[in-house]
């Protein structure tokens, strides 16, 4: 088998992935009932246009669906990173006013340990960066320049 074959096969494993990400978040996130308030619809967002865009560059890996697959990559890390400091702040919050005396480096360890997942949006990053990973240098990329 060519290298160009097994990295076609790689690319596509990795939208594969991306797809396993972006549906098993959104179950998680309604099996959660993650819709408290209006910022916890983002991954729901997120998690829809990843799996379609990954889905789109499955179907036709062409130079627009390449395209709108890593701007969507892009905002998934971007909405990733909010989640996390989302998570730890309510958390830190929750902390500091069960015990006002607590100081905010002693506070740190129990707001990663929260009702909160800490690290949970940190699956869509890992999604968003195999995006952009998958689409590294594709071909269809140099192919309609």
């Amino acid at each position: 088998m060519s290298a160009e074959a097994i990295l076609q096969r790689m690319r596509r494993a990795m939208l594969l992935i991306i797809i396993g990400i972006c549906v098993g978040t959104f179950l998680e996130l309604v099996l959660t009932e993650h819709t408290g308030e209006p910022a916890q619809f983002i991954p729901f967002v997120l998690s829809v246009l990843g799996a379609l865009t990954a889905g789109a560059v499955w179907f036709r890996p062409q130079r627009r669906t390449i395209r709108w697959l890593r701007i969507v990559m892009f905002l998934t890390i971007a909405g990733s990173l909010f989640g996390l400091i989302e998570h730890f702040k309510h958390n830190l919050e929750y902390e500091l006013e069960i015990d006002a005396t607590l100081q905010f480096a002693d506070a740190i360890l129990p707001a990663l340990m929260g009702a909160n997942p800490a690290l949970a949006p940190g699956i869509l990053f890992l999604g968003g960066v195999l995006g952009i990973l998958a689409t590294w240098q594709h071909p269809a990329l140099k192919a309609e320049q």
